[in-house]
């Protein structure tokens, strides 16, 4: 075989290892990189009123998302599993007439403006007799993130944020965040 054909050959062969090993790789080894996390921003808080009006004397409850830790590990086949809590502060308002607070949370998966994933939380408790304020947490909320190389899960994100009526999502988008 003449010296330039034996090189030709050895060049091809270098070039094609890394191809033929890349074929190899499992989703094992696939970054387990947590999606961005955040709060959707008309639904982090909700301000709940009797229907008679909208002054602060017409409020029966008021909630604010305060917290959502998560920690991401490797889930089946490549995804990441992503393991959170929401934590939300609730008030007892003027016009409440009982003791108990019940709000609904949503948590979303997005890509881009692709809607992945959404399931829905119900966060319920009691004031006591001498407190207006109370702090709940959800139960472990566990989400299995999609992950792959061309689309890793770090680019997705979980949205969370409380399920609001039609009224109470329009007076937070004309009031702002509270």
């Amino acid at each position: 075989m003449s010296s330039p054909l034996r090189a030709g050959l050895l060049l091809i062969s270098i070039l094609l290892v890394p191809v033929l090993l890349a074929g190899c790789s499992s989703r094992d080894d696939l970054p387990t990189n947590c999606p961005s996390v955040g709060l959707l921003p008309d639904a982090a808080d909700l301000g709940r009123y009797r229907s008679t009006g909208r002054d602060l004397t017409d409020l029966e409850l008021s909630a604010r998302i305060v917290a959502v830790p998560a920690l991401c590990s490797k889930g089946p086949d490549g995804a990441v599993k992503t393991t959170l809590r929401v934590a939300a502060i609730l008030e007892r308002g003027p016009a409440a007439t009982g003791r108990a607070a019940e709000v609904d949370a949503i948590v979303s998966v997005v890509d881009g403006t692709t809607l992945l994933d959404q399931q829905d939380y119900v966060m319920s408790g009691a004031f006591p007799a001498n407190l207006d304020r109370v702090t709940l947490t959800t139960d472990e909320i566990m989400l299995v993130v999609p992950n792959t190389r061309a689309n890793p899960a770090s680019r997705k994100r979980v949205l969370i944020g409380f399920r609001l009526t039609p009224d109470e999502l329009a007076f937070n988008r004309k009031h702002g965040v509270r």
